[in-house]
């Protein structure tokens, strides 16, 4: 099949194995959807600082290389999965000037910048395999902030088959109670979890990375 999404796959410095199988799913997943992968070798992850003068060179230095090394590909997307340093992906416009022309390639990176739920739903993906869990969507406040990440994971996985996904919302004590906590944040994500955020349940319960279920229902497996 013809491949016609192109996607810059931002991984930042990763050295958390948990961090890398997540990883190495992305990629999978995002191919056998028929998206075009390619990892930038180049690319570097940070946070936007403002703390002292020093601080804010490095981001900026870094901003450019990145923005640089995007233009040299000429990308559709450009995708981060993990959270972290990724985050701040989408505020390079921020780093800039209005109206100089560092401010334009930065909002023309800005622009691409996409959550891998983002990619998922345009990906043709094809879910096989039923879930039989019964989970709720964790919100990450920094990815919603700072990426705009609302809707867009709840969107695929009300598209998985055989799992049951239900709102959680404090005080509310009729829901029935979930076996799994869905995230998009990888640093969020343990075998098993406390739930304090979650009104009514009392024991640790699953944590699983949105990309881990998507691969689950479509048969992707990180070591294929």
């Amino acid at each position: 099949m013809e491949q016609n999404i192109s996607v810059g796959f931002f991984q930042g410095s990763v050295v958390d194995p948990v961090f890398t199988d997540i990883n190495a799913l992305v990629i999978k997943i995002m191919e056998a959807g028929n998206v075009k992968v390619t990892h930038v070798n180049d690319w570097t992850g940070h946070k936007l600082v403002h703390d002292s003068t020093e601080e804010f060179d490095m981001t900026l230095e870094l901003a450019m290389k990145n923005i640089e090394a995007c233009e040299k590909h000429g990308f559709d997307y450009i995708v981060n999965t993990i959270g972290g340093p990724g985050t701040a992906l989408n505020e390079y416009d921020k780093l800039f000037v209005p109206g100089t022309a560092w401010y334009e390639r930065a909002k023309r990176f800005t622009d691409k910048v996409r959550d891998i739920s983002d990619i998922m739903d345009m990906a043709k993906l094809e879910f096989i395999h039923e879930v039989e869990r019964t989970a709720v969507y964790e919100y990450p406040e920094k990815m919603s902030n700072e990426q705009k990440v609302f809707e867009e994971p709840v969107k695929i996985i009300k598209q998985i088959p055989g799992l049951n996904y239900i709102e959680m919302k404090k005080d509310e004590v009729e829901s029935p109670e979930p076996d799994l906590i869905i995230t998009s944040h990888a640093e969020r994500h343990n075998p098993a979890t406390s739930n304090d955020e979650l009104s009514g349940i009392s024991d640790p319960i699953e944590v699983k990375h949105i990309v881990e279920v998507v691969a689950e229902s479509c048969g992707i497996a990180s070591n294929q």
